[in-house]
């Protein structure tokens, strides 16, 4: 392997690397797998791609398609409307649309008040212990 002879300072590197972190299609398709003990390769068998595919899916190198986010929604019984917005999202960041536009086409062109799209923004930043602390909160809130 041939040694890299770049200088890039620091202050390059942090300018070039994503300042936030949110969930995306990949870890999402992760999380999922792992959760039900699944390989990559039963997967992919499954939902009728290569284990390669799939595993470029995990690392949001690339996107699933629609009839591949439904065999993923039904092989994980899960609601397709989640893994299509995430998608939505990640393509939007690829493409440098504004998230606020997914949000506003997942809603049928009636676009969430500023201060909504922010708070599910800021969701995305929550750890999962957080989020689940979250939900806890808006329960009890909401007298549930």
């Amino acid at each position: 392997m041939k040694k890299s002879t770049s200088t890039t300072t620091d202050q390059e590197l942090s300018l070039t690397q994503p300042q936030e972190h949110f969930e995306t299609i990949g870890i999402i398709l992760k999380t999922l797998r792992v959760s039900h003990g699944y390989k990559q390769r039963a997967v992919a068998r499954a939902i009728r791609v290569t284990t390669s595919a799939y595993s470029h899916y995990e690392c949001s190198e690339r996107f699933p398609d629609l009839t591949t986010l439904i065999k993923i929604s039904n092989l994980y019984q899960i609601n397709i409307s989640y893994l299509i917005l995430v998608t939505c999202i990640d393509l939007a960041r690829k493409n440098d649309i504004n998230v606020n536009d997914v949000f506003r086409a997942y809603s049928y062109n009636q676009a969430l008040p500023k201060d909504d799209a922010d708070i599910l923004i800021e969701y995305n930043h929550l750890s999962p212990e957080n989020k689940e602390n979250l939900h806890l909160f808006l329960d009890a809130a909401l007298n549930r």
